[in-house]
């Protein structure tokens, strides 16, 4: 705080300054005493204060005096206004370094409030249960203890790290304090495997309905797959998949048949039979087909062949060709493809070749997938090409995706064209600016699986996305574009403008979503002279709650008011609303369902659910589930259908060998020390029983060290046995080993001069040793040196330094000692410089220059 003080009425010598400060606060620095102060004299004057953080926050005076012959003779109030410090402190108490297999563990945390106002406290844990009251309410400075009540996980691993946590809430704070730490927990046996190498299989059994307007079916079929090595070193890996028979006309509903076999060892690949195959974004992006693909890593490069009969796709007959893959490093490969093509476009019959060119590129802070490809039909000669990136710096981003075919490029996209690219940056944390444009005029060859006409669409967008916190996001938009159906009887053809709104409100139990359009639509289906841009609105709202984390519930509604669906004058109102749900039992039983009343228009250019609802119930190896749908495939085909599908699983572990012999071994820890006592071997640790019992399982026979971490014995305790201890583990034997915990004792001794001069004592070696045993020590600057856990019994002592013998006496070279467990033994080596003799002879010695 600085200050000045004026000299008024009179002169000044040797006056006092007095700072007076309320409770909580505490003077650092001050000038207590001015020498002298004259009138009209200024004197630039400071002190400093410090506030204990447990002052309640509030508005407090400070006054200035100035006391000259213990009169007051000035003074001058200051008003300080200490603000809300809201602050936590959570720390576990007697927090445990392991644990032991049991059900629970109570964990003590101490709670204190740091801060300067009274706090109500909301107390979880994710972890466990809180023991007593959930809300409390602490005063500042004042603290509590907190108890939970943790349940255990069952587990068979030598080793299983263990989180506890506790979470403090302040009333009105969106981020609340947490603790959060791990302790490990050890099992008293290792896992016992299973003695078959198997091959996991899972088999079902489905059955279909399905009711439209102008067909009802239903079938049974099967299916089966598996994927697995079928060698103990992994070196053959075999996946397959058998389902049928092939029952419904329409495949996307997913009775089938398709029959399939892949299998992997080394450097080759071979997949044999009915799957989704990829050659390339342009040439065929996805494609359900019989055929077969041969794959074979040489060094950097990957070579592959292929052979393909489309499914469910009328106007191609065949695919061959094949590809070389080089991998220049992590971040960049290339892939050089040919692909021959049998087809029918217009009912006549073509043949097409290809020749592409892929890279992938990853570097830093870039991202790219790029493909250039040519195209031969006949004499006609065409081109495609793609790119997708994505580029990011700290406050930049910027997504990019293209695609370009010709009007005679005949591979999985026709005639196509789509420029899309956003980017957006970072104003700060919480602000961020972008802008797309998104042009799509895509062909693409769908089959049956996907039945779609996705429309002409040709959008610009500018956003502004502000995060408040991370509970309330809101985002606004400029949008200007048309959306133009592709079918020749056109359900909607139009263009808009729009000033788009997003609010999303997120937290533990409860989400909600507002959003909405204000704007103008022109009806591009209207006749020309009708044509005018019409007021156009959107407004949905959800809302969801999530009771527990195994149930939740939302419901959302949306009004539609517009023209530009059909060729209509006046504004239409549409009316939409849903539920959803989803509820799960443990991991036995789990229902969701969904429900929509329609969709607008221009949502169905692709197939739509109304209905959706899956019953699924998990009983071990066994999984029953029963699945509804009700929805509309679009056109041309324009038909609403119901499916219903009930499928039983079992998933089989299939034996394929059985594992060679393995044996265990078994203890018991006995002695001074019984319980928690962790023992290693093979890799794997594990923690004593309370009676002191270990179990190691599964062993491939041969010979194993049993060690211990000495830590867990105890202060001062050793195992009596040689370690790390020698374990021969036999074919199919459990071997039992049993062990004993023995207090040790101590030999406390030193090194002492006498009768002479002080000396070098230091690092002097010590030797203690018997039969048996052995160990040697050195002193330390004062002559100290000590021998830790001795067993019991009879020892000798001796120094061994050579060169001490050389230049001192020692007047007790070795000697018995008797070591007891539990004591100390006591021993001091006396030494004395020994006494030489000089002998002067008389010469003549002649100094001389040489």
């Amino acid at each position: 705080m600085f200050y000045n003080l004026v000299g008024s009425t009179q002169d000044l010598k040797k006056t006092a300054i007095k700072i007076s400060l309320p409770e909580g606060f505490k003077l650092l620095t001050n000038t207590s005493t001015i020498d002298s102060l004259k009138i009209g004299e200024l004197k630039k004057l400071f002190f400093t204060i410090s506030v204990d953080p447990n002052t309640p926050f509030g508005s407090y005076s400070l006054e200035i005096q100035l006391i000259n012959k213990e009169q007051v003779i000035a003074k001058y109030d200051l008003f300080l206004n200490l603000k809300k410090n809201r602050s936590l402190e959570v720390i576990p108490i007697e927090k445990p370094d392991k644990l032991s297999q049991k059900s629970q563990e109570e964990i003590k945390y101490l709670v204190k409030n740091t801060g300067n106002t009274p706090e109500k406290i909301s107390i979880s844990s994710r972890s466990g249960v809180i023991s007593g009251k959930t809300n409390i309410l602490l005063l500042a400075g004042e603290s509590t203890v907190v108890s939970t009540i943790n349940d255990l996980p069952l587990s068979n691993q030598d080793i299983r790290l263990v989180s506890f946590d506790l979470s403090c809430k302040l009333d009105d704070l969106e981020k609340p304090f947490v603790t959060v730490f791990t302790v490990p927990m050890m099992s008293f046996t290792t896992a016992k495997n299973d003695p078959y190498q198997r091959f996991p299989v899972q088999a079902s059994l489905v059955y279909n309905q399905f009711n439209s307007s102008s067909e009802n079916m239903g079938a049974f079929f099967f299916d089966i797959n598996g994927k697995g090595f079928l060698d103990s070193k992994n070196k053959h890996l075999v996946e397959f998949i058998a389902r049928g028979p092939n029952r419904f006309n329409i495949p996307r509903f997913g009775s089938i048949d398709q029959y399939f076999v892949g299998y992997e060892t080394g450097n080759w690949r071979v997949d044999l039979g009915d799957k989704m195959f990829k050659i390339s974004e342009l040439t065929e992006s996805s494609r359900f087909a019989k055929g077969v693909q041969i794959k074979r890593k040489i060094g950097d490069n990957e070579i592959s062949a292929f052979y393909l009969k489309p499914r469910f796709i009328k106007t191609i007959k065949n695919e061959f060709g094949a590809n070389l893959t080089h991998t220049f490093s992590d971040n960049f490969k290339s892939e050089l493809i040919y692909m021959h093509k049998y087809h029918t476009e217009n009912d006549t019959d073509y043949s097409t070749n290809f020749l592409a060119f892929v890279s992938n590129l990853v570097k830093n802070r870039y991202n790219a997938k790029m493909e250039m490809s040519l195209s031969k039909t006949g004499n006609l000669v065409s081109a495609g090409a793609f790119y997708n990136s994505n580029f990011e710096l700290e406050k930049f981003k910027m997504y990019t995706n293209i695609i370009f075919t010709g009007k005679n490029y005949f591979g999985f996209y026709n005639n196509s064209l789509q420029l899309s690219n956003s980017t957006f940056y970072n104003l700060n944390k919480k602000i961020t600016l972008g802008f797309s444009k998104n042009i799509s005029q895509l062909n693409p060859s769908l089959d049956s699986f996907y039945y779609t006409v996705s429309p002409f669409v040709n959008n610009n967008n500018f956003s502004v996305n502000l995060d408040i916190n991370k509970k309330n996001k809101v985002r606004f938009f400029l949008i200007s574009g048309s959306r133009e159906d592709k079918m020749k009887i056109q359900s909607y053809h139009y263009k808009e403008q729009l000033f788009r709104y997003f609010y999303e409100y997120n937290s533990k139990a409860f989400n909600f979503r507002l959003d909405g359009d204000l704007g103008k639509s022109l009806n591009l289906l209207e006749t020309t002279d009708n044509q005018k841009y019409n007021d156009f609105y959107r407004f949905r709202g959800l809302v969801g709650y999530k009771a527990t984390k195994n149930f939740s519930a939302s419901v959302f509604m949306e009004n539609l008011n517009t023209t530009r669906y059909a060729a209509v004058t006046s504004n239409k109102i549409f009316w939409y609303y849903g539920v959803s749900t989803q509820m799960r039992i443990k991991n036995m039983l789990s229902f969701n369902l969904n429900y929509r009343n329609n969709y607008t228009p221009d949502e169905l250019y692709q197939s739509q659910s109304f209905f959706d609802a899956s019953l699924n119930l998990r009983v071990k190896k066994q999984e029953l589930s029963l699945m509804g749908s009700y929805g509309i495939i679009p056109p041309p085909i324009n038909d609403k259908n119901l499916f219903v599908s009930l499928k039983y699983t079992v998933n089989i572990n299939t034996p394929i060998r059985k594992k060679r012999g393995l044996g265990s071994v078994n203890g018991r820890i006995d002695g001074v020390k019984k319980v928690g006592v962790v023992l290693n071997m093979n890799g794997k640790s594990v923690m004593t029983d309370k009676d002191g019992r270990f179990s190691f399982n599964d062993l491939v026979p041969g010979k194993y060290f049993l060690g211990v971490n000495k830590s867990t014995l105890g202060f001062g305790n050793i195992l009596d046995a040689n370690m790390p201890y020698l374990v021969e583990v036999k074919p199919n034997e459990k071997r039992e080993v049993k062990l004993d915990v023995i207090n040790t004792g101590k030999v406390l001794g030193e090194v002492v001069m006498v009768k002479s001069e002080p000396s070098s004592i230091e690092n002097i070696l010590v030797e203690l040793y018997n039969d048996t045993y052995s160990k040697i020590t050195t002193t330390n600057k004062q002559g100290g040196f000590q021998f830790s856990e001795l067993r019991e019994g009879e020892y000798k002592i001796r120094v061994v330094s050579e060169n001490i013998k050389k230049q001192f006496t020692i007047n007790n070279t070795s000697l018995n000692l008797k070591v007891q467990k539990g004591s100390d033994t006591l021993f001091t080596f006396e030494i004395e410089e020994k006494k030489r003799k000089v002998n002067f002879q008389k010469e003549r010695i002649i100094l001389s220059d040489i």
